[in-house]
């Protein structure tokens, strides 16, 4: 039975409005894709500003008086709209961005860097499994490689055994590649599967 919740049927007329530009830009899809960024954009709105009453704001009346100074850098960003004093709107965006640079750097090097050398160093004998340590040596050899290929010189590569260990790496990097895009490739697939099933039982109701 076709399921009577208004809400069932808004979330799959939107399904089949965004599905339909694999077949043609239609009016129906451009009305989903204006919604979708409307409400996006409005429940934006409506967050931020929640954060600054609830962050902001309230932290003032109860005595935190440091938050006074990003409630005014706040205010000052909006100074580039008044060509006379737009300059001002300079001094805030410069700490915004020295801040986010400063954290994302910290993150970077934590995740990319640091977690990568841990999840590298595996040992290579012990009691256990000795398939697990067949695969610890298979991700030091391709890591190793996959830096040689990138980093050593070609004068270096030149050689016999550089050409071995590069081509190991070029293998490797082609191995992780093909998987990553794989994977892509299955949630994808993931996501369709799961709205075809929402438009044929929940909406439909077969």
């Amino acid at each position: 039975m076709v399921s009577l919740d208004p809400g069932v049927w808004a979330a799959a007329i939107m399904t089949i409005g965004i599905y339909s530009l694999g077949f043609k830009y239609t009016k129906l899809y451009k009305f989903c894709e204006f919604t979708f960024v409307g409400l996006g954009t409005g429940y934006g709105i409506v967050l931020a500003w929640d954060n600054i009453q609830r962050i902001g704001i309230k932290s003032v009346t109860i005595g935190k008086v440091e938050f006074i100074i990003p409630i005014i850098l706040g205010i000052l960003l909006y100074t580039r709209f008044l060509p006379k004093i737009q300059w001002v709107s300079r001094y805030p965006l410069s700490i915004i961005t020295g801040i986010g640079t400063g954290v994302a750097v910290r993150g970077f090097v934590q995740a990319n860097i640091v977690q990568q050398i841990i999840a590298t160093s595996k040992p290579l004998w012990g009691p256990g499994d000795p398939l697990t340590y067949i695969n610890n040596l298979i991700i030091i050899v391709l890591t190793i490689s996959g830096l040689f290929f990138f980093v050593f010189t070609f004068s270096a590569r030149a050689s016999k055994g550089g050409n071995l260990i590069s081509t190991v790496g070029r293998i490797g990097l082609m191995i992780s590649f093909g998987a990553l895009f794989a994977n892509t490739v299955l949630s994808r697939y993931s996501f369709v599967i799961g709205r075809v099933q929402f438009i044929l039982f929940d909406w439909l109701g077969l």
